[in-house]
């Protein structure tokens, strides 16, 4: 079993490569995702599932540039 912080360092890792597939691999299937934030952010709000995840990236992607991602 992995634990957590496995868990969530290969999420950010996924994330970091580009690979959705893999970071899809590291969610249950019942996940539901929720990001606070107020309306004038996009990609706030709830996600259900892998592919609701799978929107969520999208909408962050549309919306922001990343110059660098290291994740700490």
């Amino acid at each position: 079993m992995a634990t957590s912080t496995k868990v969530v360092q290969a999420m950010y890792q996924a994330y970091g490569e580009g690979d959705m597939n893999a970071l899809k691999n590291t969610l249950s299937e019942d996940i539901i995702w929720i990001y606070h934030g107020t309306k004038e952010i996009e990609h706030a709000g709830e996600y259900k599932g892998k592919s609701g995840v799978e929107k969520f990236f999208d909408n962050v992607n549309a919306h922001i540039e990343y110059l660098d991602f290291q994740p700490n």
